[in-house]
């Protein structure tokens, strides 16, 4: 296997169904030859998309990376409730199909502000253990409702019972009006939400809503804050969705419903989506690396300020921080964060405190 000697590094990284996101994290971390990998949040196994990979120092840059928001577009099965809320848990409960206008009239509900009930199958701790591993164990967990931000919801395409579409279109021409009026086996959403959103807690609540039941059948990260599925590594190993002849011959119709999703690099994926990354070649590592300059300070949110040259390895070295290192400094407010960078060197990050400048973490050492 070739191999890639990288230092600190961002990588958009293109993760597939059936793999863990920590076996994907393992075969990254082969495949560069590097120590520290982290990432900037999970992908349920049976989920494909968007993993942003955290290299060598740049892992530290965690706890500002998680709060990016972050977009899914996920296919919500209705009827059929599963312990997990998706396709590889146990069925504890099944329903009738809700109406189309019914889901309509719900998603309202779950924009803006909303408190969410995370699901139980969970990577949250509890006394240092995940709720999933306790849960697995026969131990209750008591899961409260957090305050999480959804600023889109949008209705991609749906699935209408067959039968109850056929019956609806009697003697009239078909409209895609007319499915507020049939059952609806699933539907396809586009949801652009905070950190710390469920999206299987979302096909939950909007089922409930609806007087049925449901799980997500197939969930894919297209987005993590400014960063793309279409900038990432092996995103050409991921399926495509499509809304095929497979599906209308077991008895659902399907429709395109409403605008087309923010342009990403396609919809939800297929059953079939090979497993593995081993065949990812340097190239294509290298040119999903995102470079941590002041143009990616700005994009995430932070601030950048400029050490002159003299002072960085006194900066490296943790010396007491004085204003006088800086040829710029853009940020004023306490408690406010900035990326330093020094000859196009990303040193570190620090925070604007009430009696100067205190460092939240150095990156490299000379």
């Amino acid at each position: 296997m070739c191999r890639l000697s990288m230092p600190d590094a961002i990588v958009p990284f293109a993760k597939v169904s059936g793999l863990t996101s920590f076996a994907a994290l393992a075969q990254v971390r082969r495949l560069l030859g590097v120590k520290k990998v982290g990432h900037t949040g999970t992908l349920d196994r049976f989920a494909d998309g968007l993993l942003l990979l955290l290299v060598g120092g740049f892992t530290k840059l965690a706890p500002v990376m998680t709060r990016l928001e972050k977009s899914y577009e996920a296919r919500i099965q209705f009827g059929v409730q599963t312990d997990t809320l998706d396709p590889e848990g146990a069925v504890v409960r099944c329903s009738l199909f809700p109406t189309f206008a019914r889901v309509r009239a719900a998603l309202p509900h779950f924009t803006g502000s909303i408190d969410q009930v995370p699901p139980e199958y969970s990577a949250l701790k509890f006394g240092g253990v995940r709720a999933s591993d306790r849960v697995r164990r026969g131990e209750a967990v008591c899961m409260k409702a957090r305050r999480v931000f959804v600023f889109d919801l949008q209705v991609l395409g749906c699935e209408a019972d067959l039968g109850e579409f056929q019956k609806t279109q009697a003697g009239r021409g078909a409209a895609i009006a007319d499915l507020d009026l049939t059952r609806v086996r699933a539907v396809t959403l586009y949801v652009r939400c905070s950190a710390g959103f469920y999206v299987r807690a979302l096909a939950r609540d909007i089922a409930a809503a609806c007087g049925s039941c449901a799980y997500v059948s197939h969930l894919r990260r297209t987005r993590i804050g400014p960063f793309d599925l279409a900038q990432a590594a092996g995103v050409s190993r991921l399926g495509s969705w499509t809304w095929g002849k497979e599906r209308a011959s077991c008895g659902a119709a399907c429709f395109d419903v409403g605008a087309p999703p923010p342009p990403s690099s396609g919809g939800v994926a297929t059953d079939s989506v090979s497993v593995g990354c081993e065949d990812l070649t340097v190239r294509e590592i290298k040119q999903a690396v995102v470079s941590c300059d002041v143009d990616f300070a700005n994009r995430i949110g932070l601030t950048a300020c400029s050490v002159h040259a003299q002072y960085a390895s006194r900066f490296l070295h943790g010396e007491r921080i004085r204003a006088c290192w800086f040829q710029s400094f853009g940020t004023r407010r306490s408690g406010e964060r900035a990326l330093v960078f020094s000859e196009g060197r990303c040193l570190g990050l620090i925070r604007k405190a009430a009696n100067g400048f205190s460092y939240d973490t150095v990156f490299c050492t000379e």
